[in-house]
This record gives C-alpha cells, structure tokens and sequence, in this order.
C-alpha cells in the first residue's frame, strides 16, 4: 500500500522536482561541490530527464552545465537493486575541463572516484547500475591546464 502511495506521488512534477533538490542537495554535500538541476521528468522505469543540469569542481569552478540530460532505462528492479540505462545523452552541453597546478588529475577525477570504485563491490548490500551508451549532443568543450602559461 505504501509503496503504490510512493509511485503515485513520485508520478507528480513537484514531487519529482522536490526529490531530485534533495538528491542533489545529498551530492553536493557528499561531494563537497555544487550539484543543481533545475527542473526534472520522471516517466517512472523507462526514463529521466533533468534539465537545467550545472556540476561544479571542488574548486568552486563550472565543470559541466547542459540544458538537458536525458536518461533511457531499459531495466529497474527495486527488488533485485538493480538498474541498467541503456544510454545517457546531454544535450546544449558546456564542459569545462582544467588541470590545476595543485591538484592531481583532472578536474572531474573526484566524481570517478565518487561513482566507481577499485575494490571488489559487494552488490548485495547496494545498487548495480550499469550504463550502456553516453552520447553528447551539440556538446562544447573547453581545456585549460594551469600548470603551464598560455602565452609561452
């Protein structure tokens, strides 16, 4: 019963927009970097629209703003704690990536290390998600590495 109320609910655009703020308001937290999507369409188990995607760096800098990131689901299973998405496009998307002089890596190495891991995953205790296809649509990218003057 209480699940089909939580299906019911999350079907409303104010209740998803209200869960994907706290979702990110979690991350940004979890990741000590600003995480904020504007507006959100859940068409519950087979997609996920967020519009109004921004993703900061840890150095308080634009690492990614897209107009909209749209989400195919071709698998989810509550029980079984399992979701697989078939693809993942951004679209009118702006990628901002930097090496910085005192940082290792690139400036969005934080968010692999957040969603992957190099131990062993025990997915009886967490989700398995999988993702198939990341496509880019009218994409702009900008590097910049300060380790280094540009005008040498």
């Amino acid at each position: 019963m209480f699940f089909a109320a939580g299906i019911a609910l999350v079907k409303i655009p104010a209740v998803q927009t209200w869960l994907v703020h706290r979702i990110s308001s979690y991350l940004s937290s979890d990741l000590k970097a600003v995480v904020s999507i504007n507006k959100v369409e859940i068409k519950l188990f087979r997609s996920v629209v967020l519009k109004g995607l921004y993703i900061e760096d840890q150095k308080n800098d634009t690492l990614l703003y897209a107009k909209e990131m749209d989400a195919a689901i071709s698998l989810f299973s509550f029980r079984k704690q399992q979701l697989v998405i078939d693809d993942v496009t951004l679209k009118d998307a702006h990628i901002y990536l930097k090496r910085y002089q005192d940082v290792k890596g690139l400036n969005f190495d934080f968010l692999l290390d957040y969603f992957s891991s190099s131990a062993k995953v025990d997915t009886t205790k967490g989700w398995e998600i999988k993702l198939d296809k990341f496509k880019l649509n009218n994409a702009t990218f900008s590097y910049h590495d300060y380790r280094w003057n540009d005008t040498t």
